[in-house]
């Protein structure tokens, strides 16, 4: 009887030149396709439409506080100007005079601009939100933001947040260049080393993976163009699912190039109107579940400079169709000092 000798046999190697293909295939793709998880802004309640669900309550005169943005977009704090910036010293004053009972009334012109708009209403949430975290260190130690959900719904009964709007509502609705000095210098042959690639696709699947967590897929192509206002007091959307995105600005053709300076309002991929946008949101409304319903809102990007007409008749909308979680878009803007 013979005995062969086995021979050692070789596993050939994985060719992996194709992986980094697809690699950048695919993380070209979310770039695309994608765009950055950073929607933040001042997320507002509007009153619902249903007067059955408000409670009528006297208000002192002395304990109330009314806060105007006039034509010109100036502000007026019982009928004296005031400097924004300001404002929410006077705020703050006012709710520690008052307490529960204090109410503040904001009154806004059709013609005002957004951007004062976004800012009243940022020193507003500055002064609730300084009231809060001060109450919420003397009674936990801690921020309002970090305290449970218990611990924050007794704050918010300490202080609750009062404030009314009103508006008018119409009855009739239709590189720099650089420049580099020349070195000269005597060159000299190097050898290239050659490119160790076995690496890339792992580098490649990280950054990929990278994007997956923080990048959600573009529902729609903005056809507007606008520039968010700036604040301080921002809050994160949640649940992206149940988040319906308006746009308003000046309309945009397919290379960008601005087609009007008449600012438009645009929904998922169509530009459109305000009553169209109302039937859409009311049929949506109806097509969702109960417990889905209440957690429905909209986020509203619209350019700094549009005038609160179109503003006004959006809350008004967004209120005939019982979605009354809204989100104001804006960038974090830094205080100076």
């Amino acid at each position: 009887m013979r005995f062969r000798r086995e021979k050692k046999r070789t596993v050939p190697g994985l060719n992996t030149t194709s992986t980094a293909d697809i690699s950048f295939m695919l993380l070209i793709l979310f770039l695309v396709a994608s765009s950055m998880d950073l929607d933040k802004g001042i997320s507002r309640q509007l009153p619902p439409m249903d007067k059955t669900q408000k409670q009528a309550t006297a208000i002192d005169g002395k304990k109330l506080m009314r806060i105007a943005i006039d034509d010109d977009s100036k502000v007026q704090l019982e009928g004296k100007a005031i400097a924004v910036e300001t404002l929410h010293q006077r705020v703050q004053q006012f709710i520690e005079a008052n307490g529960k009972a204090h109410m503040i009334q904001l009154q806004t012109s059709r013609k005002a601009s957004y951007d004062v708009y976004v800012q009243v209403q940022n020193q507003l949430v500055e002064a609730y939100n300084t009231l809060r975290n001060a109450r919420s260190e003397e009674l936990f130690g801690k921020e309002f933001e970090l305290c449970s959900h218990e611990q924050q719904a007794q704050i918010m009964d300490e202080i609750p947040l009062r404030i009314s709007e009103v508006y008018a509502i119409p009855y009739n609705r239709k590189s720099r260049e650089r420049r580099y000095g020349m070195r000269l210098y005597r060159r000299r042959n190097h050898d290239i080393p050659a490119l160790n690639t076995a690496s890339l696709p792992d580098l490649i699947f990280s950054i990929l993976f990278f994007f997956m967590l923080v990048v959600h897929m573009r529902k729609a192509t903005v056809h507007v163009k606008y520039q968010v206002p700036s604040a301080t007091q921002l809050s994160r959307l949640d649940n992206k699912s149940l988040v319906q995105y308006i746009y308003i600005g000046r309309p945009m053709d397919e290379t960008g190039k601005v087609t009007s300076q008449t600012p438009v309002v645009q929904m998922n991929d169509k530009v459109t109107n305000i009553p169209e946008i109302r039937n859409y949101l009311i049929h949506l409304v109806a097509s969702l579940p109960p417990e889905e319903r209440k957690q429905l809102s909209v986020s509203i990007k619209a350019d700094r400079h549009v005038d609160m007409g179109l503003i006004i008749d959006l809350k008004q909308a967004l209120r005939e169709a019982n979605i009354l979680n809204v989100n104001f878009s804006a960038t974090m803007s830094h205080k100076k000092g």
